[in-house]
């Protein structure tokens, strides 16, 4: 079986559907690894029936695992016959539907082992921490490796020594490392480099994983497409393996793969690969390799944790590096945290609150990760979605090529730079490869649109005949087009990333549009309160849909926010994601009250976020116009001052009043409409207050 070994069953499960003709049984089974090495924990499998009536298997087939569909008609000792070939795991979906109609039929999902050894591929050396260190203790200090093939230089000083824990060499302070001889007579050009690592949680920026003095180092230049790890120069000569941001998943053990042929470097990182052009190799030196840092062991940090690292003086080919890292992925032994992934997009103020991002990500989940999009700055929704040619809603936009719009024309004067579904495709992209680890959730953020808070007769309008020509000059009739669709378009662009990337409830979090503090038209200010009040008008169609209000967020030029200003909304973020599953769940009204107690600061407990329930199903709720509370408590000081304005729970109104945005009552105010009964609207007040644990002075005012 070209390495294969038949699975021994280790789980059955009884599942057992029956259609209108027959009956079908799901056993899944799997097998340890050579060495005592386990697979992953088993994966969920489901049967059923596809459209066409043939009985179909489905199941998650994890990375770089080996697995097979088998069925049985009497579940008979040898009886089990292949349905399928061997499928090799990527992290997705699988289905194999069977073309038979038998009467009856039990299915089994078998995970192949798969015997390898990459002694058998002649590497120049190796280091499996399980092998080479397994007379070494937990927690005891790894001062110089003598492992398969080479021997490390003596690590002199204490805090440049490991420690072995956990059947890991743990790099844990700055400058450790293990530092040891490259190979006789330089890089060479083709080899291939080879590591089983896990990059801790809070690592910070261009930490470095591991480097090496050589000058042909520039044979390492190599850029992760993601943006994630990139290779960089520490001075001439020396070369670093570093991170440009905190790698995703953070504390998952990551298949680093760096293959050199002529003139090029792919580097591949958990099946994701990317081919760079280098410069010609020097090989007629050599120099030394540092497993855990750069080659300056002072002044960084090393942020990872190394089972097993090997160089080959061969380019591995496609075949033998697939092997190899399906036994990269067993020696794992089923390690898989979930990790929570959060992708961010958006305009010029995702840029400037990626850095808030993070580190509220890391004070709030044990495991996260924020995946940069490449799209951002000047292009919002007015690019990524159209409206459809039937007028029944809107589509993603697809990329249109632009080079030849006619000059003048507005395509021409104002490029979207890319469509909706390059975007849709890069988070696609990053999404997949998290979602190729058994546990994650995700979420989506989405920063500013201010764009489309402008006259929409200066806009390009992203249409045309899907398929065909598109007609470069079109443009908007009505100035309040996009600002008014926003709201539904927000929800067609989250429905579309869901259906994309297979997480049917991602929770989507959006900045609600600013009042920019700049000189605007009349037309422009009213496009901004219409814009704003779409946003609401879309959450009625999407419960996974929260907004972190940011009227009150400093910014530095009246549109791009201040550090302080970006943790402020990174907080109103972190809040509603911690929360968006009680959130989801409540009716809209109720949702639009705490999600705007939340974002603002204040921690609603599950009796108080049901009191939004209560008070929305008042009598007098509908008559409802405004209500403003100042004494609303937040843990965070500065999240407090921002209370005291951005306070406003709800404002009914079809148009915001002049005056709105500065509104600071001394004492909760509830603005009503002239019909409603007073005393209902003051007692529900009231009501409210007290289930959130508030004391206040209530004022009523009749609002037109």
């Amino acid at each position: 079986m070209n390495g294969l070994r038949p699975a021994a069953p280790v789980l059955g499960c009884g599942t057992l559907i029956e259609p209108v003709r027959r009956f079908i049984a799901i056993a899944l089974c799997g097998v340890s690894a050579a060495g005592g090495v386990t697979l992953p924990e088993l994966p969920p499998v489901s049967c059923g029936m596809g459209a066409d009536g043939r009985p179909t298997v489905s199941w998650q087939a994890y990375r770089n695992q080996l697995y097979r569909v088998e069925r049985s008609q009497t579940l008979a000792p040898g009886s089990w016959t292949a349905l399928s070939d061997i499928v090799v795991g990527d992290g997705l979906g699988k289905s194999i539907a069977d073309p038979q109609q038998a009467p009856k039929a039990y299915y089994r999902v078998s995970v192949i082992g798969e015997d390898f050894n990459p002694s058998v591929l002649a590497p120049k050396w190796q280091l499996d921490a399980t092998i080479d260190f397994q007379a070494a203790a937990d927690g005891s200090v790894v001062s110089q490796w003598k492992g398969s093939g080479i021997t490390s230089n003596v690590q002199t000083v204490q805090g440049s020594r490991p420690v072995y824990q956990g059947g890991s060499v743990v790099f844990d302070g700055a400058g450790d490392n293990l530092q040891f001889p490259m190979w006789a007579g330089g890089v060479g050009s083709n080899w291939t480099l080879v590591l089983l690592v896990k990059v801790r949680p809070g690592i910070t920026n261009y930490s470095q994983l591991f480097g090496g003095s050589f000058e042909a180092g520039r044979a390492l230049e190599a850029q992760w497409f993601q943006g994630d790890i990139a290779t960089r120069t520490v001075w001439d000569g020396d070369q670093g393996l570093t991170t440009d941001f905190p790698l995703f998943p953070n504390d998952n053990w990551r298949v680093v793969v760096l293959r050199s042929g002529d003139n090029l470097v792919k580097t591949k990182i958990d099946g994701s690969e990317t081919t760079r052009a280098v410069s010609s190799k020097t090989t007629g030196q050599a120099g030394t390799f540092n497993l855990g840092c750069s080659y300056d062991p002072v002044s960084h940090t090393s942020p990872i944790t190394v089972r097993y690292a090997a160089f080959f003086p061969t380019m591995l080919g496609d075949a033998d590096l697939g092997k190899f890292e399906r036994w990269l992925e067993r020696k794992k032994n089923g390690e898989y945290p979930e990790t929570a992934l959060f992708m961010g997009g958006g305009q010029s103020n995702y840029a400037y609150s990626v850095s808030a991002l993070r580190e509220a990500l890391a004070a709030n989940f044990a495991n996260p990760a924020l995946a940069f999009s490449p799209h951002f700055s000047a292009t919002s929704l007015m690019a990524w979605m159209r409206d459809k040619a039937d007028g029944s809603g809107y589509e993603v936009t697809p990329h249109v090529d632009l080079t030849a719009a006619p000059a003048g024309s507005l395509a021409y004067l104002r490029d979207p730079l890319h469509g909706g579904d390059r975007t849709l495709a890069a988070m696609q992209a990053q999404y997949d490869l998290v979602r190729r680890n058994p546990k994650s959730k995700v979420a989506m953020l989405f920063v500013q649109g201010e764009n489309d808070t402008d006259d929409a007769t200066n806009q390009w309008k992203p249409n045309g005949v899907p398929g065909g020509p598109v007609d470069y000059n079109a443009h908007f009739t009505d100035p309040y087009a996009l600002a008014e669709s926003y709201g539904a378009r927000s929800v067609a662009w989250n429905n579309a990333v869901r259906a994309g990337t297979g997480f049917p409830n991602l929770v989507c979090i959006y900045e609600r549009v600013a009042y920019v503090n700049l000189n605007r038209l009349p037309i422009q200010v009213e496009c901004e309160h219409r814009q704003r009040k779409s946003q609401l008008d879309g959450l009625v169609n999407d419960s996974r849909y929260f907004l972190v209000d940011t009227a009150d967020i400093p910014r530095e030029d009246g549109i791009h926010f201040t550090p302080d200003g970006a943790r402020q909304f990174a907080r109103g973020a972190m809040r509603l994601l911690k929360r968006s599953d009680k959130l989801a769940a409540l009716s809209y009204h109720a949702r639009m009250l705490a999600m705007r107690a939340i974002d603002s600061g204040m921690e609603l407990t599950d009796a108080q976020m049901g009191a939004c329930e209560a008070f929305v199903a008042t009598s007098e709720f509908p008559k409802l116009r405004s209500l403003v509370i100042p004494v609303l408590p937040a843990a965070n000081p500065d999240d407090q001052a921002r209370l005291r304005r951005c306070n406003l729970l709800i404002h009914r109104s079809d148009k915001y009043a002049p005056g709105f945005e500065e509104m600071q009552p001394v004492n909760t105010t509830a603005g009503y409409e002239g019909t409603a009964n007073v005393v209902v609207v003051d007692a529900s007040v009231r009501a409210l207050l007290a289930a959130w644990g508030l004391t206040d002075t209530v004022t009523l005012r009749r609002d037109g």
